[in-house]
C-alpha cells in the first residue's frame, strides 16, 4: 500500500546518522573504549556470565540512559553483575500505558557481539537518543536485557515480572540482530508477529509502513 508519510515521524529517522550507528556499536563491539564509572573501559565480552565486562557493559547504558533524562532500573533476575537496564520515560496524560522498545545487550562468548545484538542494543540506544525529546502521553521504556543466548532468561524473568505486576503494556518491539546483512544480500527485515495475537500484527504492519 501506498502510505503518506508523518513529517513528525521523518524527522525523527532523519536524525539517525550512520556515524553514530558506527560509533556506538564499535564501543559495544570493544573496538572503541567507552565512559563509565568515571573513567574509561573497553568492553572485552558481553557475555552474560562474564563477571566484571557484563557488570561494566550493563553500567554503561544504565549511565548511558540516565544522561538522557531516563529513570533506571538495573532489574536484577540472577545477580547483581548482569542485570536487565530499564530506562522509563512517564508518560505525560496516560503513564499507566506503556509501550516497550528493547533488545538483548549480551552475546555469546569469544564475539565481539557487534550485530548479534549489538546492532539492536544500538537502535535502542539511538532512540532514546532521540524519543526523549519529545513528550508523550504515553510510558515509554527502553529495555537492554542480559541472558539472552541462554534461552531468554532475563527478558523472561521481566515479562513474568510485569505480568504478575499486572502492568498494561500494550506494545513491545524487540530488536534482534539488525545489520545481519552482507554485501550482496536481500535487505530484508523479517517482522515476527502472531495472527492470534493481533496488536502484534499491527505493529509488525505499522513497522512495515515506516
Amino acid at each position: 500500500t501506498v502510505v503518506t508519510p508523518d513529517p513528525l515521524v521523518q524527522c525523527m529517522i532523519d536524525q539517525v546518522d550512520s556515524a553514530t550507528v558506527s560509533l556506538y556499536d564499535r564501543e559495544l563491539a570493544g573496538e572503541l573504549p567507552v565512559w563509565v564509572g568515571g573513567e574509561w573501559y573497553t568492553i572485552p565480552t558481553r557475555y552474560t556470565y562474564s563477571g566484571e565486562p557484563i557488570q561494566r557493559a550493563t553500567q554503561y547504558v544504565g549511565e548511558y540512559l540516565q544522561n538522557r533524562g531516563l529513570d533506571v532500573e538495573y532489574h536484577q533476575w540472577y545477580d547483581a553483575t548482569n542485570p536487565n537496564v530499564i530506562g522509563e520515560l512517564p508518560g505525560q496524560t496516560n503513564p499507566d500505558d506503556i509501550y516497550i522498545i528493547c533488545g538483548h545487550l549480551d552475546a555469546v562468548p569469544g564475539s565481539p557481539g557487534a550485530d548479534d545484538n549489538g546492532s539492536g542494543s544500538v537502535a535502542v540506544m539511538l532512540a532514546a537518543d532521540i524519543l526523549t525529546l519529545y513528550q508523550w502521553n504515553c510510558t515509554l521504556r527502553f529495555a537492554l536485557w542480559t541472558g539472552e543466548e541462554q534461552g531468554l532468561d532475563g527478558s523472561a524473568a521481566y515479562a513474568q515480572r510485569a505480568y504478575q505486576q499486572g502492568e498494561n503494556i500494550l506494545g513491545v518491539l524487540n530488536l534482534d540482530m539488525i545489520a545481519w546483512n552482507t554485501i550482496g544480500s536481500n535487505p530484508d527485515i523479517s517482522l515476527h508477529a502472531r495472527s492470534t495475537m493481533p496488536p502484534t500484527m499491527q505493529l509488525a504492519q505499522l513497522m512495515a509502513d515506516v
